[in-house]
Formats: C-alpha cells, structure tokens, sequence
C-alpha cells in the first residue's frame, strides 16, 4: 500500500530570492522576492498566505502591487510585481498568521536593505522666476543673480548627480563658474550671473541633460551707482542773471 505524508501546519518563512541591492522608483522590483513556507519538519507547505509590508523606508507598496499571496505545492510565493515610487531605503517583511487554518504558528522574516533611486528627470524648476540685480563685474551678493534649479522625477522625487546647462538670450552674461553643472544630492544646482550692460528681461533656460526638461527664469540688470557726471550742451558764454540750460549725464563705471 501506498501511504501519503502530508505536511504539518506550517511555522516558519525564509526568503529565498531578496531584492537586488538597488532599484528604480516606479518599476518592479528586480530580484524578485521570494519565500519558502515549511513546517516544524522542513517541509515546503503549500496554500498558505503570505503577507509582505514595509518596514523600513518613506515609502509604501502602490495599489497596483499585490501584496499577498498564496504559496504553490512547493511551499513557495513569488512576488513579481511590488512596486515603490519614493526613493529611500528599504526593508520588507514578509510574514505568515495563525489565523490561517495551514499555520500553527505566526512568523516573519525581514529583507536585507536595498535603495529605491530617482527615476529619470521629469521636471525641472527654478527659483526666483524672476529678479533684478544692478550691473557688476565682481559677482559680489547685492549685484548678482542667483537661480536655484532643483531636477525631479515623475514621482517628486529628488534626483541627484544630473547635468544641467545654462543658456540666455542677453547681451555680455558672466557665469560664476560653468555653464553646465550637477545636481547634488538634493537635486538641486545653483548658477550665479552678472552683467555690465543694462537689460530687461533677459531670459535664463535650464535644460537637464538626460530628458531635455527645462525651466526659464527672467533677470533685469539696472544701472549701477554713479560713478562719472558729465556736463553737455552748456552756452559758450551767459549774461550775468540771465537764466540758461545745461545738460548734466551721470554714468555708472561701465558706462551705463
């Protein structure tokens, strides 16, 4: 006669595929996680729910995921399509409830850490929109613009480590520094301009090199303390008490 040994109740979870060590915000998890069930004696048991949660991260799995399932006849659940769009890092844990009529006791087991990076540039933005400095040669704080450019992904989230170029449409613009510079680990780049000639409303366009968003910023340049006074148009000669016109020009020390 043939005799069948069936498992017992299951009590224990372990993982046997972890996540790879590093992710992308808003795709499936790569390394697909996966769990044995067993019971007391090592045997794989099958039907039984498992349940996966963050523990770690600011985070959480997207509705789309399935977070729950039910281990095959080899005592085994795959979960292939867990999905985390804020970048942090994580941990997740996976776990078995004696409620379920095929476990005798609850248990669970928690993931090694993994990253979730940025995706790829979706937005880009500047602060101020707009702003006015006097002309300068010096780049000294009262007479230079400062533009803050800060690069996200779809889901908001910082990224870090992106080229973003500056290009403008005025006349004689000084960069402190180069045209093109990298986001910092907030995502964020700063460019600092001056000019020496007067202007309205030169447009600033910052483009991140990966997708091609940009964001633009206006900048006014006004004329800068007199430096010169000029006297034009003054009469040859004059009748004492007699009145008369001169011109007076004030420039800055570009000319302005």
């Amino acid at each position: 006669a043939t005799v069948t040994v069936e498992p017992a109740d299951a009590n224990s979870v372990e993982i046997e595929t972890s996540p790879d060590e590093t992710q992308t915000a808003g795709a499936t998890l790569t390394g697909q996680p996966a769990v044995l069930v067993t019971d007391e004696f090592d045997n794989p048991v099958a039907g039984v729910d498992v349940t996966v949660e963050v523990t770690e991260g600011d985070g959480d799995f997207t509705q789309e995921s399935t977070t729950a399932l039910d281990t095959d006849e080899n005592g085994e659940a795959t979960f292939d399509n867990l999905i985390l769009e804020t970048a942090d890092e994580y941990r997740i844990e996976f776990s078995i409830d004696d409620s379920d009529e095929n476990v005798d006791s609850s248990d669970t087991v928690e993931s090694d850490q993994f990253d979730v990076e940025p995706a790829d540039p979706a937005d880009v933005s500047v602060t101020p929109e707009d702003a006015t400095a006097a002309v300068s040669d010096d780049f000294e704080a009262e007479n230079e613009l400062e533009s803050t450019v800060t690069v996200e992904d779809e889901f908001e989230n910082l990224v870090p480590e992106v080229d973003v170029e500056l290009t403008d449409d005025g006349d004689e613009i000084s960069v402190d520094g180069d045209r093109t510079q990298q986001t910092d680990a907030d995502g964020n780049v700063s460019f600092t301009v001056q000019s020496t000639v007067t202007q309205e409303d030169v447009a600033f366009t910052f483009t991140e090199q990966e997708e091609n968003n940009d964001a633009v910023a206006t900048g006014t340049f006004e004329v800068g303390e007199a430096t010169a006074l000029e006297i034009t148009d003054a009469p040859d000669s004059m009748t004492a008490g007699d009145a008369f016109d001169l011109t007076v020009n004030a420039t800055d020390e570009f000319d302005n």
